[in-house]
């Protein structure tokens, strides 16, 4: 039993320590002892270890200015490793490569010939992927396999619950997978607390009670409690999208009616664009999206104002319950919100105080994140790496579902 805690503390402390390199390039271990509280000698031995494992790079010493030693600068080694990441979609995938210094490349995007299996289509985009790197030697090492999912990831049961996915019940495709890509370690993630936790890392959540709602095709949210986000990336905390947001509304795939994320999810806007637009207007737009129906409302285009006020009026009805229920002092809206642009922010801010319990509402801040539509890649990325890599132990075979 000594030895276990031994071993445990040993992970947790070589995670803090990767973790604080990652956050602070360039870091000395000199600071990386004052920040964790560990003793100097101790950071020597973990960083030296992290240094022969290849997690690390050592770039030398650098001039702080004063007397006495100069410090070596301490640095993630991003090309030398990598984490690959599939973003599932319903009609598609893309995939990447990110590296531990965040930075993201390899990048390409394949549409599922539908009459095929989607596990034998993701395992050959995988190993293409993979096989890319082989080109003029000296590849980096994968390190992980993380897929990006819109739905849940039940891990009780292995399997996936997604109104998005086209998946047929008792298709293992979970196990399919593990068993069809059996060398690196496997995650599943749900997309939207992908892109919460880049959120966290890119540019911090403190701890105020927080939301993240993810707007793309479909709508999803996570919380934030003291800067954590609950219950991991399984997607298990809410079902925001899928709060009905009409009593008796349209029949949702999920056996919900009047559910938010078929009102106001990019993949029901060109239906529910009938109701504004004119036909001359439908016709010419084609297929409507957050980002026409937020350049034409700032515009000072009437129907598209008409129409970004509706899909403002249903994301603040179904906030206004999030934040009386959980008291959410911040709304962080990502994915694709942001193309909505500030008629839609501001007419969501206006209906929004008189949406909830006044109290709990009248101070929530509503901003746009500021993560990139792929942060969630990133997010997925550094998430596997600091809740779940194990820098101790051979990660192969490992199926990760939380």
């Amino acid at each position: 039993m000594k030895m276990l805690n031994q071993q445990v503390i040993k992970e947790n402390n070589l995670k803090q320590i990767f973790s604080m390199i990652a956050d602070h390039k360039g870091i000395s271990r000199a600071r990386l002892a004052a920040a964790t509280g560990l003793s100097k000698s101790t950071v020597s031995v973990l960083v030296e270890e992290l240094l022969e494992q290849g997690y690390l790079i050592d770039e030398g010493t650098v001039n702080v200015g004063g007397q006495g030693r100069k410090p070596n600068s301490l640095r993630v080694n991003g090309e030398g490793n990598r984490i690959a990441v599939i973003h599932w979609h319903r009609k598609r995938m893309h995939l990447g490569l990110v590296g531990l210094d965040g930075k993201m490349d390899h990048f390409r995007s394949r549409m599922f010939a539908q009459e095929e299996d989607y596990v034998e289509q993701i395992v050959s985009a995988y190993r293409n992927l993979t096989a890319s790197l082989e080109v003029g030697g000296g590849s980096p090492r994968i390190l992980g396999l993380c897929f990006l999912v819109p739905g849940m990831v039940d891990a009780s049961r292995e399997r996936l619950v997604s109104s998005v996915l086209q998946l047929k019940p008792n298709a293992w495709v979970l196990k399919r997978l593990r068993s069809a890509i059996a060398d690196v370690p496997m995650a599943f993630f749900n997309d939207t607390a992908c892109f919460a936790y880049a959120e966290k890392i890119r540019h911090g959540i403190d701890e105020r009670p927080s939301a993240f709602v993810n707007m793309s095709g479909g709508v999803g949210a996570v919380l934030f409690q003291a800067g954590e986000m609950l219950r991991g990336a399984a997607g298990m905390t809410t079902q925001f999208g899928h709060l009905s947001v009409v009593r008796g509304g349209m029949l949702c795939q999920c056996g919900n009616r009047g559910c938010l994320e078929g009102r106001i999810g990019e993949k029901a806007l060109t239906e529910r664009a009938k109701d504004f637009l004119s036909q001359q207007e439908l016709a010419a737009a084609g297929e409507i999206t957050y980002e026409r129906i937020g350049s034409r409302a700032d515009m000072g285009d009437r129907e598209y104002q008409h129409l970004a006020a509706a899909l403002a009026e249903d994301l603040a009805f179904a906030l206004g319950s999030l934040i009386s229920i959980y008291n959410v002092d911040r709304v962080i809206l990502g994915g694709r919100a942001g193309n909505l642009g500030n008629f839609f922010l501001e007419a969501l801010q206006k209906r929004l105080r008189v949406s909830g319990f006044r109290e709990f509402v009248s101070v929530c801040e509503v901003k746009y994140s500021r993560v990139p539509e792929h942060g969630g890649y990133e997010g997925a990325a550094r998430y596997f790496m600091d809740r779940h890599y194990q820098f101790s132990e051979d990660m192969s075979g490992k199926l990760i579902l939380k």
